[in-house]
């Protein structure tokens, strides 16, 4: 069957969300008397059911389909069955399983499945000894083909849980032997987690928790597990308790409170037991429950606290299990006819559609209502572009919210307004209805000055009867400036500035309420700038326009530098440079445009250079850079020695020292490093020597001074005659004389000082010589000479004989 929509159509594609109402008045039984049991479900597909019993001569089980189009009731499904009683519905997955007992002494239980459109049975199988109308709970278990009823024993009124798994297990609950249980069964299906609570007095209230594969169940004990008693609430009356379920661990149990008739929640997560009061309604005595997704309802009669007995009126509940807030879905006076006599209540959710069906016995007739539910957001794929979100733009939200009621009634929107003033002010909403076309009537949603960020934007719509919130969320993007580039100005000279959107154009003032532009586009080049000077821009994009914002041009004054130092060196060296400026960092180059940036800072020292240099300094404060002013490096020559003469003597002694130098004068010290100058200029006698020492010489220039050089004073060791020969002889004639040294050559002379050698060596053999006479002897070792010592050469005078006394000697021959 076609479905009939409840849409809104956004301008901007937002997809569409399906809702529908069904609104039947007071219809009466059909063929006959009512049986023991009506209820009303509906599905996913938006379809309502009645299932119910009658007695057309015999028992039957009816289950009629609403037609919404057709605004008729079919009958897709009927059985004779002997007696049938109490009809108990769940849901799972989507599919309505509903049972009932038959009430015969084969005690049959019956379970159908209601799945698109048709009822399919599933078990009619019997078991016996249980109770055979009322008073027992059916679920659906977590595993497929797992049935479960928790009911009482028909002998003892002892509680018991059937399962049905292929065939029939029937547990007794050893906790609760001998006790009988009293008023309504309860069974809940979490997981695999089963819930079960019944009363077994007006005072008393028992709560189980077991497994499906564990039927071994808690023990009973005055703990959350096992006997639930709370003295402060005097009762709790098990007649008015109902179970609901997150399908996580959680259990509601609302009932009366005797002593003030007051609703009250009994909330057990996982155990664990909370006591609230909820509001000050009484319960009426009966009622009924179901849940669907995250929620549960629950559809009865209350009555003020003051008169309990009196007016009653009809509420459909809802409890969010995720913020645990209960709120009125629909009540007497807008959806249900105020009556205090209602009974027999029937609920159904179905999460698809969103749609609730609520239905009551009044008068020897049903009403029903479908009503519409907060529609799940969730679901939604939205798609919204960027929202111009500026102050002073004028939207339209939404250009057509076209609403198609099921049964034709007329629509309005009563109020629209937004989680967020910030961004969209209600006060700046408007709505109003344009036109009526069939079935659909068309809205206009405007805002105005909307700001940059998220709002939930809520239409309430209603038709006289039913009210839904439908709800959007707007992303307002801020229709602003993607990028803004300022300029600044080093002295007197033109600038570039720039700005970009993500659509439409930029305008140019020179002026916040300046008319006419200056220019259009994303880049403008100024003219002459001689101060800081503000621009203007604003954006505009069809019916949106940016705020006006600024840009500023900033005038800088050009930094100087305004100290600077030349260096100085000797010879190969690094040279300390220095430069200031007051309004800016110093930076060296090597050039005086571009060239390489050697280091920042006031002062810069040079790799190692020989020969003077000049380097480049700059101010520059970020922005600005100031003309390079050379600063120089200058390297001094280190003056040099022409010459430097050792000295040296024989012997303890002064020694003489001198050197030349080709500018600077020379000092003298007697320590290589450090000390005082014990002499100045070319020449220095040393003091008395015994051994030879070193002193140190150092030329100081104008500019540079060279390093200490050494110069010797050696004292050298004189040789010595270890021998002296004279001669003599009788009468003239040459003589031999000798002698010996201990070292070096051995020179013989004629006079004590002077004149030139007449002989070397160790021997000397004289001229003829008349007379005795001195020769001096000399030595030499190559560095000493020591002085002349004397060997004597003696003549002596032959002795003579007398004439007379001579006589001739007489030789004889041979």
């Amino acid at each position: 069957m076609k479905k009939r929509l409840l849409s809104l159509i956004f301008l901007f594609s937002l997809s569409q969300i399906s809702f529908s109402q069904i609104q039947q008045d007071r219809w009466a039984s059909k063929n006959g008397q009512y049986g023991n049991s009506v209820k009303f479900v509906t599905d996913d597909d938006g379809f309502v059911y009645e299932i119910y019993t009658r007695n057309d001569g015999d028992y039957r089980i009816y289950v009629d389909k609403f037609q919404p189009l057709a605004n008729s009731w079919n009958n897709i499904y009927s059985e004779v069955l002997p007696g049938p009683g109490d009809i108990v519905i769940d849901t799972r997955n989507g599919i309505n399983y509903f049972t009932l007992i038959a009430d015969e002494s084969a005690k049959t239980l019956n379970l159908y499945k209601l799945e698109d459109g048709s009822v399919s049975p599933i078990i009619s199988d019997v078991i016996s000894d249980y109770e055979s109308y009322t008073d027992f709970d059916f679920k659906v278990g977590d595993q497929a083909g797992e049935y479960y009823w928790f009911m009482k024993k028909a002998s003892t009124v002892e509680p018991i849980l059937v399962r049905y798994s292929g065939s029939y297990t029937v547990d007794l609950l050893d906790d609760l032997t001998g006790v009988a249980a009293d008023s309504k069964m309860l069974l809940q299906t979490v997981g695999d987690t089963l819930w079960m609570a019944c009363g077994v007095s007006e005072t008393e209230l028992r709560l189980f928790k077991t497994h499906e594969s564990n039927i071994d169940f808690l023990s009973v004990e005055n703990n959350v597990n096992g006997y639930v008693y709370d003295a402060s609430l005097n009762t709790l009356n098990i007649d008015e308790s109902y179970m609901l379920s997150d399908r996580v661990s959680k259990l509601i149990l609302v009932g009366l409170d005797g002593a003030t008739y007051t609703r009250c929640e009994k909330t057990y997560n996982n155990g664990l037991a909370s006591f609230t009061t909820s509001f000050t309604d009484y319960l009426g005595n009966d009622a009924q429950e179901t849940f669907y997704g995250t929620k549960g309802y629950l559809f009865s009669n209350y009555a003020a606290t003051s008169d309990p007995n009196g007016y009653r009126s009809t509420k459909v509940l809802r409890n969010d299990f995720n913020t645990g807030i209960w709120d009125t879905l629909g009540q007497t006076a807008s959806i249900f006819l105020n009556s205090k006599n209602v009974s027999r209540f029937s609920i159904s959710a179905s999460d698809v559609p969103r749609r609730v069906l609520a239905a009551f016995y009044d008068d020897g007739a049903y009403q029903m209502r479908v009503l519409n539910d907060k529609p799940d957001q969730s679901t939604l794929v939205v798609t919204l572009p960027s929202l111009c979100g500026n102050s002073g733009n004028t939207l339209t939200l939404f250009n057509e919210l076209s609403i198609e009621d099921l049964n034709f009634d007329s629509l309005k929107i009563t109020s629209v307004f937004s989680s967020d003033q910030g961004v969209l002010p209600d006060n700046g909403i408007t709505f109003s209805t344009l036109s009526k076309s069939g079935n659909r009537t068309y809205f206009d949603i405007l805002g105005n000055n909307p700001a940059s960020g998220s709002t939930d934007l809520t239409i309430v719509i209603s038709d006289g009867y039913d009210t839904i919130h439908v709800i959007r969320t707007l992303n307002f993007t801020n229709y602003d400036f993607t990028s803004k580039t300022a300029d600044y100005t080093c002295g007197d000279e033109t600038a570039s500035i720039s700005a970009s959107l993500s659509a439409g154009n930029i305008y140019w003032y020179d002026s916040l309420t300046g008319v006419n532009s200056i220019h259009i586009g994303n880049t403008f080049n100024t003219g002459l700038i001689t101060s800081d000077t503000t621009f203007y821009i604003q954006g505009v994009d069809g019916g949106c326009n940016t705020v006006r914002d600024s840009i500023v041009i900033t005038h800088r004054t050009i930094p100087t530098v305004d100290t600077y130092t030349d260096g100085n060196a000797c010879g190969t060296s690094n040279v300390n440079l220095n430069a200031t400026s007051a309004s800016g960092t110093i930076r060296w180059y090597s050039a005086n445009t571009g060239g390489t940036l050697f280091g920042t800072g006031n002062n810069y020292s040079t790799p190692l250079i020989n020969t003077t240099t000049s380097y480049y300094a700059e101010s520059n404060d970020s922005y600005c850079s100031s003309a390079r002013q050379v600063v120089t490096a200058i390297i001094n020559q280190i003056p040099v020695f022409t010459s430097i003469t050792n000295g040296s003597r024989c012997g303890s002694g002064t020694v003489n020292l001198s050197a030349a130098t080709s500018g600077g004068t020379i000092y003298w010290y007697d320590t290589i490093a450090g000390g005082f100058s014990i002499n100045t200029g070319a020449s220095f006698t040393t003091p008395n020597l015994t051994a030879t020492d070193t002193y140190y010489i150092q030329i100081v220039g104008a500019s540079c001074s060279s390093q200490r050089f050494p110069i010797t004073a050696s004292i050298n060791s004189a040789p010595t005659f270890t021998t002296k020969t004279p001669a003599t002889r009788c009468g003239p004639g040459s003589l031999t004389l000798g002698a010996t040294a201990s070292s070096g050559n051995i020179s013989w002379y004629t006079a004590k000082n002077g004149g030139s050698a007449i002989g070397s060596g160790t021997s000397f053999s004289t001229p003829n010589i008349t007379t005795s006479k001195y020769y001096y002897i000399e030595i030499t070792d190559g560095l000493c000479t020591i002085s002349r010592d004397s060997v004597f050469a003696t003549i002596t005078t032959a002795p003579t004989i007398a004439l007379g006394t001579i006589s001739n000697p007489t030789a004889c021959s041979g």
